[in-house]
């Protein structure tokens, strides 16, 4: 997340090795006001076009951990 804000500073780095993969599940919630857009929009957080951005962003995708 530090390498998108220049507010932040990072401290320190670990081998990704020693842990387990930092992860930002997504989840359509089942009482959302508009269900449709809410399938919608997950939809396209896990699709190509989403998916490109992450990884410009140092975010790789992970589907199905």
């Amino acid at each position: 997340d530090a390498s998108t804000s220049p507010d932040l500073r990072v401290m320190w780095t670990f081998d990704p090795d020693t842990h387990s993969p930092v992860v930002y599940p997504v989840a359509r919630l089942r009482d959302a006001a508009n269900p449709e857009a809410a399938r919608l929009f997950r939809e396209f957080l896990l699709g190509a076009e989403a998916g490109a951005v992450f990884e410009r962003s140092g975010f790789p995708m992970r589907h199905g951990e």
